[in-house]
């Protein structure tokens, strides 16, 4: 016999287990010359600097959706265009702050990304003021970010496609593993914007996106199954978690012809095999 359970112990969901209802909003809407993200976190735990009331011109907006498709042409797709918008926003407010954009500052750092400008780092200019003009362009920071720059003379600095395993790394992870900055917490702040921007660029629902903690072990493969078929962003990441910590269930996802939750993708049943016992809790071994 099987069941549907409501929860299972030992993973941190954003929503109960068992029938996963996720809620979708309207997404980014403009203001004037801004776009306000408010109300648009529809899960207040994340103890970082949440999305409401961030608003973002339409310069820094240009900016995130250059990274996005900065992020698709190098391969890295949309959890690598999270990973750069998110690090961006950090390192130079998506190039809004002036001090991050005006100049280097004492290390050399400049621009978007706040890359070396010094001879030998980031650009391959035989003055660093030719540097800094090759640094002011902005596809050549974001370009740089996810795929590193190889020096004149042949070392090759890392960018996100470098870094062992990045897709499996928090977004705080990936971004550090890359900037090495001496604030390797600080990317996180931004995730839930990021996470915002990206579900704005692919069309997807701001509800399934983001909001709340993320935390590492949500991060998890597909499974391989028919199942992941037309489901929502968090209805997926559900699935693929529960299949990782636990193979044996069986994960039903869509069911065609309903006229709620399972029928839009935003509903997972998970069916527990000898349901009586204590199997499921804690790990599968």
């Amino acid at each position: 016999m099987k069941t549907l359970i409501a929860a299972i112990a030992g993973i941190l969901l954003l929503a109960p287990l068992g029938i996963i209802v996720l809620f979708s909003g309207a997404l980014i809407a403009p203001q004037a010359q801004t776009y306000d993200l408010n109300a648009h976190c529809l899960n207040t735990t994340f103890t970082g600097d949440a999305v409401e009331g961030v608003q973002l011109d339409i310069a820094q907006m240009a900016r995130a959706q250059l990274i996005y498709q900065v992020s698709l042409e190098v391969g890295t797709g949309p959890h690598g265009a999270i990973v750069g918008i998110a690090t961006a926003m950090q390192e130079s407010s998506l190039g809004a702050n002036p001090a991050a954009m005006a100049g280097p500052n004492r290390d050399g750092d400049f621009g978007l990304f706040q890359q070396r400008s010094l001879v030998g780092w980031y650009a391959d200019g035989a003055t660093q003021a030719e540097n800094l003009r090759i640094l002011a362009d902005d596809t050549y920071q974001a370009r740089t970010f996810f795929t590193g720059h190889t020096t004149r003379s042949g070392w090759h600095i890392p960018g996100l496609v470098n870094i062992d395993h990045w897709e499996t790394l928090t977004v705080a992870q990936a971004a550090q593993a890359v900037q090495i900055s001496a604030y390797p917490d600080a990317y996180a702040r931004h995730e839930p914007l990021a996470r915002t921007l990206v579900a704005r660029f692919t069309n997807q629902p701001a509800g399934g996106i983001l909001c709340g903690t993320l935390d590492p072990a949500l991060n998890c493969p597909p499974t391989g199954l028919r199942a992941e078929t037309g489901q929502t962003p968090d209805a997926l990441r559900v699935m693929r978690c529960v299949h990782a910590r636990w193979p044996q269930v069986t994960l039903l996802g869509v069911r065609p012809g309903d006229p709620r939750d399972h029928g839009t993708g935003r509903a997972v049943d998970i069916m527990i095999p000898n349901y009586r016992t204590r199997y499921l809790v804690g790990s599968p071994s």
